[in-house]
């Protein structure tokens, strides 16, 4: 068998191998400072006519781990273009880590907990008070920039306020009041308008942590797609570069 047939099946083999590590269908928010811009502190205004007001509660700061991420493209909420899931304390510890699911809904995140040993089971309200969804308004260009910046795994640190946002656009026609839950609780979400935000080192507890097949075994689908797309590519390369060699 000639190199260029091994490299056609190579090839044919990645193929089949991204086929199966699912596609991420990428969604591209609406930017700051392109398709809608602050007009003063409290005032959102868009290239397609609205205008959004904005009316603090309450500061707001938050840190954890950022269990979830879904960005959205709305033309009702061009200015919150990401929502971020964020969990602390136990929740995020080892064994309760890998015994917790989470699943980011539409402007919402849900978590699944099963318990591998009741003694030492966390409670639904201790989950609830240390689970957090936030819809993220970026109050400029940089604080845009980091948002969209961080991934699923990193620890952070969020300032603000939480807001509620009432708006209407060239013809009189409004939204529904979007109003922030004031309490953190899971059940709700928070609305922030971020001042600040910073990806932190890790906490000391929360390092260390189960092996690399433990571990695997409790990614989500699409990161144990990853995994094996990852994984398969390497093999067949080793493969590649061996028949190569053994035909010279």
């Amino acid at each position: 068998m000639k190199v260029a047939t091994y490299c056609m099946l190579f090839a044919g083999l990645i193929a089949v191998a991204i086929a199966i590590g699912s596609v991420v269908h990428a969604i591209t928010p609406y930017e700051i400072d392109k398709d809608y811009w602050f007009s003063d502190s409290h005032t959102i205004k868009t290239n397609d006519g609205w205008t959004f007001h904005i009316k603090e509660f309450k500061r707001y700061n938050i840190s954890g781990k950022v269990v979830g991420i879904k960005y959205y493209r709305e033309n009702h909420l061009q200015f919150s273009p990401v929502d971020f899931c964020i969990s602390w304390g136990k929740v995020i510890e080892s064994p309760h880590d890998k015994w917790g699911n989470y699943t980011m809904l539409y402007r919402g995140c849900n978590h699944e907990y099963q318990s591998q040993n009741y003694e030492i089971e966390l409670s639904s309200e201790y989950i609830d008070a240390h689970v957090s969804n936030n819809h993220l308004i970026p109050s400029n260009k940089d604080i845009f920039d980091k948002l969209m910046a961080i991934k699923e795994g990193d620890f952070i640190e969020i300032n603000g306020f939480l807001v509620s946002v009432t708006g209407e656009d060239k013809n009189g026609a409004q939204i529904p009041p979007w109003i922030s839950d004031t309490k953190g609780t899971f059940k709700e979400c928070e609305i922030v308008l971020v001042e600040d935000v910073e990806v932190l080192e890790i906490p000391e507890e929360y390092k260390g942590g189960p092996n690399f097949l433990e571990d695997a075994k409790n990614k989500n689908m699409d990161e144990k797609r990853d995994i094996v797309f990852i994984t398969m590519t390497a093999v067949m390369l080793i493969i590649l570069i061996i028949l190569i060699l053994r035909r010279k």
